[in-house]
């Protein structure tokens, strides 16, 4: 569903009060939204501001692994649009996926610093992967190079898995450098 709206904003009488201008941000997955960068004038004029795309992971191999169904030419053509329609773009992204290595984090890193430096993003914001039960990664977890163990009793939620992933490098050490990198 591409969000719409009409710019048009009903008045009940002109001479009692200005015309007012409504704002609106807009959450999307990117995935989803590969014709999204085609209506980007319109969504801008609709009055939306400011649009977080989740990219999850900025790099090709991992993006296909997770079967995200956009490729990163894809997404920088949906932030060049929308950046260009006056749109604040804002990726959402995750370090620390399960099979990424120090590489991928780095190459996915200038990924971002090239969409930054073309103004495509206006901000981004780096979350730790974190592995979810309903994901196809914790029904999976042999096809991600990982193993759930049992996990114990919890009174109250049983979202969030500990797995482990013994081929990984440590990611937490990306953590400061990847924030202070996109601030």
């Amino acid at each position: 569903n591409t969000p719409t709206a009409s710019a048009e904003i009903w008045q009940p009488d002109e001479s009692q009060s200005p015309k007012r201008s409504v704002h609106r941000g807009c959450i999307r997955h990117v995935g989803r939204t590969k014709l999204l960068g085609n209506r980007a004038p319109l969504l801008a004029a609709s009055g939306c501001v400011g649009i977080t795309g989740g990219l999850e992971v900025p790099v090709a191999r991992l993006l296909s692994l997770i079967d995200k169904g956009v490729s990163l030419e894809q997404a920088a053509q949906v932030c060049h649009a929308l950046s260009g329609a006056g749109i604040h773009t804002h990726a959402y992204l995750i370090f620390g996926y399960p099979t990424e290595t120090a590489q991928d984090t780095i190459d996915g890193l200038e990924f971002v610093r090239q969409l930054f430096e073309a103004g495509c993003l206006a901000s981004v914001f780096w979350h730790r992967f974190t592995l979810t039960a309903y994901s196809p990664m914790a029904q999976r977890p042999s096809d991600f190079g990982i193993t759930v163990p049992p996990q114990p009793p919890r009174p109250f939620s049983h979202y969030a898995l500990a797995y482990d992933e013994p081929a990984a490098p440590d990611h937490t050490a990306f953590r400061s450098g990847l924030r202070r990198a996109t601030d």
